[in-house]
């Protein structure tokens, strides 16, 4: 389930900042069905980004596949902050139907790469 926020920054590049619930189900020596949801920080780059901005919503189903990057920041109270995010550079929408890809008749000239899919849809860039 993404929650994203999409920029532009001063360099003109877009980034896409977004956490993925990871969702585990699995039974505990007990034999009791257990479910766990772990939160996964991404962030994406130019035109994914764009994409990532056009189409990823609250309960949009997403797979990603991307390099491990851990960086150290200051927050806003000059704490340094050290976060470790998914850098992602291929996004496939899961789905189908719940997803409202362009049809032929209206794609996004932009993102020819885009192509309407019945259950998943895998984005590449380079």
């Amino acid at each position: 389930m993404p929650i994203w926020k999409s920029n532009t920054l001063r360099a003109g590049k877009a980034v896409a900042n977004f956490s993925l619930a990871i969702n585990e189900s699995f039974r505990n020596g007990a034999g009791e069905q257990m479910d766990r949801v772990q939160w996964v920080k991404c962030v994406a780059w130019g035109k994914l980004a764009e994409v990532c901005g056009q189409y990823l919503t609250k309960g949009t189903r997403a797979y990603a596949e991307g390099r491990l990057q851990t960086r150290k920041y200051d927050d806003r109270g000059g704490i340094e902050r050290t976060v470790t995010e998914i850098v992602v550079s291929q996004l496939r929408l899961l789905g189908g139907a719940r997803i409202a890809m362009p049809t032929p008749d209206t794609q996004d000239q932009r993102h020819p790469r885009l192509r309407r899919t019945p259950q998943v849809k895998r984005l590449r860039f380079s």
